[in-house]
């Protein structure tokens, strides 16, 4: 049986210089630094870091 396609969302989303900073006291850290990528639709995306590296703070955007 073949799967249904016509209820896919069809949408594309494109990240242009994203930038996230954190403070805790007077120190700053960077999360996300000058990102860009766009992801267009029918795409298939697997972001892949080390624990810590941004991943979740990227896709909260």
């Amino acid at each position: 049986m073949a799967a249904d396609k016509s209820n896919l969302l069809r949408c594309s989303t494109k990240l242009i210089l994203l930038y996230k900073e954190y403070s805790r006291g007077n120190r700053k850290f960077s999360a996300l630094d000058s990102i860009n990528f766009e992801v267009k639709a029918g795409d298939f995306v697997n972001i892949i870091c080390r624990s810590g590296s941004g991943k979740s703070t990227l896709l909260k955007k």
